[in-house]
């Protein structure tokens, strides 16, 4: 009991530490691996567009994608489709349940509200696979590449998702340990 409670203290330690900010350079053990990912060139007739962090620039995702995606059958055995595309379908359908009416000036449509984690993971990965095409404002039209940083320390990891520049679009926390 009194390892469990331990644990416990030392977890929502390092979840307060965690919500103060990330440290300002990596420390001891952390490891940070990048890899360059060619995006879609071509914007698809059939999207769904996201603000990026800050607004710096729009994420497209293609329509038919995340339909496909959402239509995989809620109670699949693992065992017939991967783990993460098992993951990725509910994903698929939370992001479309958030979307909105109207279209973007890409023609998009455009997701209402904030995006949850579980979404966020799901974007992240058609980034990391590019299954996306992410437009910034200075180019106004889809930029070739992004960099895919992998941070993980100790206890959590870090993905983020940064235009060519350095320039962060995207992003999230993961568990690691």
């Amino acid at each position: 009991m009194y390892r469990l409670i331990v644990l416990i203290g030392l977890l929502g330690c390092a979840a307060w530490l965690q919500a103060q900010g990330r440290p300002v350079g990596p420390q001891e053990g952390t490891r940070i691996t990048k890899l360059r990912v060619s995006l879609l060139g071509d914007l698809p007739a059939s999207c769904v567009a996201l603000e990026s962090e800050r607004g710096r620039a729009t994420i497209v995702l293609p329509r038919k994608a995340l339909d496909r995606l959402a239509k995989r059958d809620e109670d699949a055995v693992e065992d017939t489709i991967s783990r993460r595309e098992f993951l990725a379908s509910g994903r698929a359908r939370e992001l479309l349940s958030l979307l909105g009416p109207g279209r973007d000036q890409f023609g998009c449509q455009r997701l209402q509200g904030k995006p949850s984690m579980e979404t966020s993971y799901l974007v992240g990965w058609m980034l990391e696979q590019g299954h996306a095409a992410v437009v910034t404002r200075r180019m106004g039209k889809p930029e070739p590449a992004i960099i895919v940083q992998h941070t993980d320390t100790l206890i959590f990891g870090y993905e983020d998702f940064l235009l060519l520049d350095g320039t962060k679009i995207w992003g999230y926390s993961v568990w690691v340990a």
